[in-house]
């Protein structure tokens, strides 16, 4: 990242660069998962995919993905893999929890005919769905979501859980969903956040909860 013609985006020069200053810095000789960072409207995408598909060849990356790209841009991404032969992305990282539900209308169900794994970032609403509400900005935010998160309150108590493990579990099992990020900043949110793993909701909570969080 830079503020030179060729610090940022998806150029050809950029990828490689950038892929090999990649594999020095973390001390590896392959890159599991590449991710596209956005939509960059001054690369061809062809040119892009291109660079992705010498990468793999090259035994540097294994598989490529996506961050914040629409349904559609991500749907001519495939199609440009496809009719080109190319190496295609096989994740896409949105945007994703039961107070963001915009990607239900188009990306999930893209994804789901597709066959495109979700990696979601921000899972916890930024922190709305934790239940605990110490930043006055999250605390502002919360009262947007007053009567879903009392709804959320009301199943973990009855589970026995607390309001974070209950909206991790309630996402972690939406269609396609590969993978959530988690941030935490003690050790105590780690433990947390694994609590929501090894069970699963009941279709009556999960449906309790999709009519608290609508997702519009």
């Amino acid at each position: 990242m830079g503020p030179g013609p060729n610090e940022s985006g998806q150029s050809r020069y950029h990828i490689m660069r950038e892929v090999e200053s990649s594999l020095k810095r973390l001390n590896i000789d392959c890159i599991d998962l590449y991710q596209a960072h956005g939509v960059d409207l001054n690369t061809p995408m062809e040119e892009s995919l291109r660079a992705y598909d010498d990468l793999i060849r090259q035994g540097k990356v294994k598989y490529i993905g996506c961050s914040n790209f629409p349904a559609w841009v991500l749907m001519k991404a495939l199609w440009v893999s496809d009719v080109n032969k190319l190496t295609s992305f096989v994740s896409v990282q949105p945007n994703y929890s039961l107070t963001n539900r915009a990607i239900e209308r188009e990306l999930q169900p893209m994804c789901v005919d597709q066959g495109i794994g979700m990696v979601l970032y921000s899972p916890m609403g930024g922190g709305i769905l934790t239940g605990k509400y110490e930043e006055p900005v999250v605390a502002e935010r919360a009262r947007q979501f007053q009567n879903g998160v009392k709804v959320l309150g009301g199943i973990a108590e009855k589970l026995g859980k607390t309001p974070a493990q209950v909206s991790l579990n309630w996402i972690i099992h939406r269609p396609v969903v590969s993978s959530a990020i988690m941030g935490v900043s003690r050790t105590g949110h780690l433990d947390d956040n694994l609590g929501a793993v090894g069970w699963r909701l009941s279709k009556e909570h999960e449906k309790q909860l999709d009519e608290a969080f609508p997702a519009g």
